[in-house]
């Protein structure tokens, strides 16, 4: 049956392309015939150009193979989006304009005395590559946002590498198409909406693709010896290898320029060198999450870093061309030919870095996160720490493997060869010249120690510019709690007061957010507190304001008129809670759907159970130290530690304006416990929610219910109108059909042996109360895996190793019962 399926939907894949499967048929059928009679078509020929659509030359069964999946996989999902009839349009223009264009490009350039454009006319000609490439990119313009930019980043770093790397015809015959496609979006779904909050994050992403890129392309083009592109010049400064014996030959040629430069490149060709040249790339890289998060303190580092580089690169480029232009008889032992040698293009990697130093500074108001005060302090004693290391490693590096070294060194000597080998352009400008190594053993001698300070600075950015800290906003003279009171924050408000949070103020002081800035995101707490009618001023203020510190605005466990906010903005909302609520001034306990909460009252009173309200400083100190014990017992009985974020505990008690409903006996033990938050509207309250929730095992079994419902009768005598009973985690009501509701479903019911939502949903529901869906929106559906990590982390913060495997095996041992 599942072999019918699968053959039944490849079949209705095929028939919803048929522009894409005749042309893989004809792949296929033209196999033999391009193996034969069609030689590979150089740019400069433009004969033939609907023929090279096709395959051309000697090329593996495998290649061809290829092909046809890329026509099946990537044309098919191109004109499903675009239809037939375009998708033919666009396929056969992208083609063929690219290839004219080059061809004619490659053209005037080949009588160019450049060495490049000479050898690029002469390269490979695109065949299926720009159809693809023109017809996939233009149907990424008709897809949603998130997958429009993930397709054109990805498509622009691989055609960053190889236009730059490879640098052949076809190359930027792909780079042509894909700026059809591109503009063949545009005209068939229209302009590209702004987006509201996420032009920073997005200009970002941009900045950091173009950094990946370059370094991708510096790497791959270290080895790649067929490349041609600008880049490829970078395999200059590592290609060559010289052994003692060759250097002994070109010393003993009486040319001391010669020997010195012989000994250089030696030294900056060994395995060691290379990984120290690669180091500042590996920098870069930990700079990145910095710069994607907007930390100025990345966009410092990023700036210092391409500095060193372009200053180490430009005294590279000036050392290897003046051993290419050097030619006397010691170039025969190194095998430099001047005719063969770099030229201009060894100059191209200077470019780059200066390239990058542009774009940052240019864009520089993209990066407005500071690090906390000192931190610039801190990170010169490290460095500066680095550096002493560094120098300890070599000098012991080089005292323990002296006898693999040209010459006894002293610890004066190879402290010297160690700075002389930090410091660009010093080894040329020193009288004394680098120690020499005999063996692989000398080598890794001489280039430790030079690594240790890179691995300290890699080390010190990763932790810089991924845990910065965020603080609340300028406005802290507006008293948070003041606001709250005065405009409220819906019933679940008054937990936006606990003192792991931070808060936001909006610039007229009337408003007020409370969030946890973390894993790249400000994770709000239920409701802004802001008046209905400023309720969408306040949200796009906030999420602007989290954009520039370098966080993804989230917005978690809002009601409606917030997750309607969002959705205007054409945010993703995704149910996540589910609320009851209880509407005081009419209720009455009569009826059978009340009689679980009258025989709790009937049993309390016979019992001598009664209810008293206090708070946690009016509490006696025996009261107190009871619901410490039944909490403690309570938490030691969970396979995890005691969740927090909207979850209170006992700390969460000591607060004047959070009321205790406490089931004591005649003895004054206590038997259950709740707490009641304070619900705020027009600076009264008017309402009290449910928060902490206690009872002690052995006691009186359905406290719960029995203060539950006192609570209630008592806030309806004090003129109350709302009493909320919280909500429950991933269980709702909201019909959101979809695989991310399928997937809480089912995280819901893997849960519910740990932790029970369900079971304290269906056990609220004994209180007959209305339901109010609870949402998560994030700016794209993209931003769910991070809403995901902040939201888990914000109510386990502190979970071990030792927590997971509990968590695993109790859910484990609870899906085989």
């Amino acid at each position: 049956m599942r072999g019918r399926a699968a053959l039944h939907a490849c079949v209705e894949w095929l028939r919803s392309g048929p522009v894409s499967t005749v042309f893989a048929v004809l792949v296929l059928a033209g196999w033999d015939f391009q193996r034969s009679a069609v030689a590979e078509t150089p740019a400069g020929d433009e004969s033939g150009i609907l023929v090279r659509l096709l395959p051309s030359g000697s090329v593996s069964p495998c290649y061809f193979a290829a092909v046809v999946v890329l026509v099946l996989a990537v044309g098919i999902w191109a004109e499903r989006r675009l239809g037939s009839l375009r998708y033919a349009i666009i396929g056969v223009i992208g083609h063929t304009a690219s290839i004219v264009l080059v061809t004619l490009v490659s053209r005037a350039l080949a009588h160019t005395p450049v060495e490049w454009f000479r050898v690029f006319a002469e390269t490979p000609s695109s065949s299926v590559g720009a159809w693809l490439f023109a017809t996939g990119v233009a149907a990424a313009g008709l897809t949603e946002g998130v997958m429009r930019r993930r397709v054109i980043l990805l498509v622009g770093v691989y055609l960053a590498v190889m236009v730059t790397c490879a640098g052949e015809a076809r190359d930027f015959e792909h780079l042509v198409a894909v700026g059809i496609g591109l503009v063949a979006g545009r005209m068939i779904g229209g302009p590209i909406p702004k987006r509201r909050v996420g032009s920073r994050l997005e200009a970002r992403e941009f900045i950091v693709t173009g950094i990946v890129a370059i370094i991708a392309a510096s790497v791959i083009s270290m080895r790649a010896e067929y490349f041609i592109g600008p880049l490829a010049s970078v395999r200059y400064l590592f290609e060559a290898s010289i052994t003692p014996e060759q250097i002994d030959a070109v010393c003993a040629s009486g040319t001391e320029a010669a020997c010195q430069r012989a000994e250089a490149l030696s030294r900056s060709t060994s395995l060691g060198s290379i990984i120290r040249l690669a180091m500042p790339w590996l920098v870069q890289l930990s700079f990145l999450p910095g710069l994607r998060r907007g930390r100025q303190a990345a966009a410092i580092g990023t700036v210092l870093l391409q500095a060193y580089i372009l200053l180490r690169s430009a005294i590279a480029a000036a050392t290897i061309s003046g051993l290419y232009r050097y030619w006397d008889e010691s170039g025969a032992v190194l095998g430099l030919d001047p005719a063969v040698g770099p030229g201009l293009q060894l100059f191209v990697p200077i470019i780059i870095p200066l390239l990058v130093i542009a774009v940052v500074v240019w864009k520089w108001k993209l990066f407005p996160v500071r690090p906390v005060a000192g931190w610039y302090r801190r990170l010169t004693l490290l460095v500066f720490s680095g550096v002493v290391l560094g120098a300890v490693v070599a000098v012991a590096a080089g005292l323990l493997l002296r006898s693999h070294l040209g010459e006894t060194p002293t610890v004066g000597r190879l402290v010297w060869d160690y700075i002389i080998h930090i410091v660009p352009g010093l080894r040329l400008l020193s009288p004394v010249g680098p120690l020499t190594a005999d063996d692989a053993f000398g080598r890794f001698a001489l280039d430790l120690g030079t690594l240790v300070p890179w691995a300290v600075i890699v080390v010190v950015a990763l932790r810089a510019v991924t845990r910065g800290v965020v603080e609340s906003s300028e406005q802290t003279a507006v008293p948070y709690r003041d606001i709250l009171r005065r405009v409220g924050a819906g019933t679940l408000g008054w937990m936006t007061t606990w003192k792991d949070n931070s808060v936001w103020i909006s610039g007229s002081g009337r408003a007020g957010i409370a969030f946890r800035g973390r894993d790249g995101a400000a994770l709000t707490v239920t409701d802004p507190a802001a008046s209905p009618e400023e309720l969408s001023d306040v949200m796009d203020e906030f999420s602007r304001w989290a954009v520039r510190q370098g966080l993804v605005p989230i917005f978690y466990s809002v009601h409606d008129a917030a997750a309607d906010v969002a959705r205007s903005w054409g945010w993703s909302c995704v149910p996540v809670a589910t609320e009851t609520v209880v509407d005081l001034g009419q209720v009455e306990f009569k009826g059978k759907a009340f009689q679980d909460v009258r025989t709790a009252a009937n049993r309390a009173k016979k019992e001598g159970v009664e209810a008293e309200w206090m708070t946690w400083e009016s509490a006696p100190l025996a009261i107190r130290d009871q619901i410490e014990a039944i909490s403690q017992h309570w938490a030691e009985q969970k396979p995890l530690p005691e969740m927090g974020f909207t979850l209170g505990g006992v700390a969460e008690l000591d607060d004047p304006e959070v009321r205790l409903l406490v089931a004591v006996d005649e003895d004054r033990t206590v038997h259950g416990v709740t707490s009641w938050m304070p619900v705020y509207e027009d600076g009264e309250v008017i309402g009290l929610t449910l928060d902490f929730m206690r009872r002690r095992d052995g006691g009186f079994r359905p406290v719960m219910e029995f203060l539950i419902a006192r609570a209630i009768i008592s806030a309806q005598d004090e003129g109350l109108r709302v009493l909320s009973l919280s909500g429950a985690p991933l269980v709702t009501e909201a019909d959101e059909p979809g695989m991310i509701h399928s997937v809480l479903a089912a995280l819901s019911a893997r849960l519910e042996p740990v932790y029970g939502f369900n079971s304290l949903y269906a056990f609220k529901h004994k209180f007959q109360p209305r339901t109010e869906t609870m949402w998560l929106a994030v700016p794209e559906v993209a931003d769910l895996a991070r809403a995901a990590r902040a939201v888990s982390h914000a109510y386990l913060p502190n979970l071990s190793v030792r927590d997971t495997v509990r968590l695993g095996s109790e859910l484990l041992r609870s899906s085989k019962d």
